[in-house]
């Protein structure tokens, strides 16, 4: 407090520290950098007006404000309007990332299903049993399933009390810790929604606990008596496991591509670890299938039981890869970037400059020797139509892009397909081409949105609307810097587009040189500059929290691991002894 901050001509007095702005609260979370002065003291400081935005507090009837929202689409489609009656864009935001977590939980979900396929082998033999002696002394079949069924329900209703008190604490301290991050929010006791989640819980349960009822239904009491192991119950049990996690996939689905490359890495490692372990196995036993000894002996066991054993091995396997991988990638992420960064960016990003403070930072940077690593144009652009729809109409599920693109986004013009950029569809356009209402996407933002090539998209440029043409999809390549666009257009557009044009750059300074950063942003108070290290710092945070949040999710594995490996040997135990007690017969 009481330090000046001298913005162009005129120098401001640190006063209050801006923690939270509730009035800003429905335009959605962001990390800018922001502070608030006297409304006279921004009128001396003459910034342009396309800088300037305006923002207005209106109440009105239910009525009122939906006429209010038609009239703007008509006649102010550029405005952005955020009202209580509506989808809160917060709600979206947490939405995305209840998705995410949902997604992530199938490997959970796949852990909890090897466990319970494990118990359910030795469940299966006491409900037999007792099933059978029910029937031996006259009751029916009908009344063995329904004791079943209540016996399961009856040990429902007595867990549910101890994980409602595990998972209200757990919650309490997840809300408290994002309370660091996001100011006001609180824990509350949502009614609705946790007796949403114990039904869906219970239903769950049921699924997997089904092909026991199953196989109590269809057997008789000398099959109950005879306990075969071959039953179908053991695959409907694996039939179930898939139900639910392809009900789990489907209920937090909204992104395809990002379902499919997470259940699709799922899938790639369990195909690794049964591919490793009989590779490494049968070679074993052909190495030292010559020798005699304890050594080529265990590894011919251990192959005669690599089937029986695939559920503990995957289970096992899986989590120790997914822990050590989530790991060893948080630790190289921070690094990586950094380095990248210093290369190709340098130490100081410029995003936003307009023409004639690029020429002052061209020729300052050459009279004073800083390296400036790289510059490239835009012009904002704001988009309001999908393929002549509106973007609130165009789809209602969670999405990052659409999100993005409801504000003011970098639009920029390049002739040939940048150094940083590559084509993965459609036809970069040619040098000598007259069509300039033509776009390229990138590809994200089209699987996002499932987009294709000629779709159209419609944007407002400083108050006036301009219908573009999707006619190829461009993803980002490293090696070449970081600068790069959603959205990119031909050069010969700009001939037709009367608007205010700005440049992004980067620069790198040595120590003695950041002095002189200061009088250039004196002499030029609107260039927008930060840092290396103030965006390494953000990234920091934000990957502190992504550490915690998937050190949870490791705690939450290991645990689950530890249920996998007591519920094999509970499950094989009486079989295992008998084996081994024919192995210890031939004297070992």
């Amino acid at each position: 407090m009481g330090d000046v901050i001298n913005v162009g001509e005129h120098r401001f007095v640190v006063s209050r520290l801006l923690v939270h702005e509730p009035d800003r609260l429905m335009e959605g979370h962001n990390v800018a950098m922001r502070a608030i002065i006297n409304i006279e003291d921004m009128e001396k400081l003459a910034f342009a007006a396309d800088l300037i935005q305006h923002r207005y507090l209106v109440s009105g009837t239910k009525s009122q404000i939906n006429q209010l929202i038609q009239w703007q689409k008509q006649s102010l489609p550029a405005a952005q309007i955020h009202h209580k009656q509506g989808a809160h864009p917060l709600a979206l935001f947490w939405q995305r990332t209840e998705n995410f977590l949902g997604l992530a939980s199938i490997i959970l979900f796949f852990m909890a299903a090897i466990a319970i396929e494990q118990l359910a082998q030795v469940h299966l033999k006491k409900e037999q049993v007792f099933s059978a002696i029910c029937m031996s002394l006259g009751a029916s079949k009908v009344t063995g399933l329904q004791l079943s069924i209540l016996k399961w329900f009856f040990n429902i209703l007595l867990l549910i009390p101890v994980v409602v008190v595990i998972s209200g604490i757990c919650h309490w301290l997840v809300v408290n810790w994002l309370s660091t991050t996001f100011p006001a929010i609180s824990w509350q006791l949502e009614a609705g929604l946790m007796a949403k989640t114990i039904t869906t819980s219970v239903l769950l349960f049921a699924v997997f606990h089904t092909p026991v009822w199953l196989t109590l239904w269809q057997t008789s009491v000398p099959k109950l008596f005879q306990q075969n192991q071959k039953s179908i119950s053991l695959g409907l049990v694996k039939l179930c496991a898939l139900v639910v996690l392809v009900l789990v996939a489907f209920k937090y689905s909204d992104n395809g591509l990002l379902t499919l490359m997470l259940v699709g890495s799922i899938f790639i490692t369990i195909l690794l670890l049964v591919a490793i372990s009989w590779a490494a196995l049968t070679f074993g036993e052909k190495a030292t299938q010559r020798f005699s000894g304890l050594i080529p002996f265990s590894l011919f066991m251990m192959k005669q039981r690599l089937l029986s054993k695939s559920t503990q091995i995957l289970g096992i396997g899986l989590s120790t890869f997914l822990l050590l991988f989530t790991l060893m990638l948080l630790r190289d992420l921070g690094d990586t970037m950094v380095s990248y960064q210093r290369t190709h960016d340098g130490n100081v990003m410029i995003s936003q400059a307009d023409q004639q403070q690029m020429n002052a930072i061209k020729e300052w940077s050459m009279k004073h020797g800083i390296d400036l690593r790289q510059t490239k144009p835009y012009l904002y652009a704001k988009a309001v139509k999908i393929n002549d729809q509106a973007l609130d109409d165009f789809s209602q599920k969670p999405s990052d892009s659409l999100a993005t693109l409801s504000r003011s986004i970098r639009l920029h013009w390049s002739q040939t397909v940048p150094d940083n950029n590559r084509v993965v569809q459609g036809k970069w356009w040619s040098k000598d081409s007259d069509k300039w209402q033509q776009i390229s996407l990138e590809e994200e933002v089209m699987t996002d949105l499932g987009l294709t090539l000629g779709d159209t998209l419609t944007f407002i440029i400083n108050q006036q609307s301009f219908t573009f043409t999707i006619a190829a999809s461009h993803v980002y390549q490293p090696g070449a810097g970081s600068i790069t666009f959603w959205v990119q257009m031909p050069a010969t557009a700009v001939k037709h587009i009367n608007a205010p044009h700005y440049n992004m750059a980067s620069l790198e300074m040595d120590d003695d040189q950041w002095p002189l950063l200061g009088q250039m942003w004196r002499q030029y108070p609107t260039i927008r500059m930060v840092s290396l290290g103030e965006l390494t710092k953000q990234f920091d945070n934000i990957l502190a929290m992504i550490t915690k949040v998937i050190s949870g999710f490791a705690v939450m594995i290991i645990f689950l691991a530890v249920i996998v490996i007591l519920s094999s040997i509970n499950a094989f135990e009486n079989k295992e002894k008998k084996k081994n007690c024919v192995i210890m017969s031939f004297g070992f």
